[in-house]
């Protein structure tokens, strides 16, 4: 099993549709993808250590059970899930791929 992060950095002037993210673009995303796709996650930050502000306004997480099949599926549809982007967030992410260990 692998997870698939997607990191949107928070800042003065970040902005995020939870609800535009959460209905469209995630199943978007997991409807490209397939059964290489178990489900997904959505968390949005509350704050950082010691009432210090979060690094992230949202973090998405994939949970992928073919990895090579959620490449090929982002290969073929990458283009238009990454121009989706402005339609929910000012911001750039990062996207981080683990293997789950345990």
């Amino acid at each position: 099993m692998h997870r698939v992060t997607i990191l949107y950095p928070n800042g003065k002037d970040a902005t995020f549709d939870f609800d535009y993210y959460k209905t469209k673009h995630m199943p978007m995303i997991a409807g490209k993808a397939g059964k290489a796709v178990e489900r997904f996650e959505i968390a949005k930050s509350i704050g950082g250590l010691g009432g210090a502000d979060a690094p992230y306004i949202a973090i998405g997480s994939l949970y992928v059970k073919d990895l090579e099949g959620f490449q090929k599926a982002l290969a073929d549809h990458g283009a238009e899930i990454m121009g989706d982007i402005p339609n929910y967030t000012n911001t750039q992410p990062a996207i981080e791929i683990d293997e789950i260990v345990e």
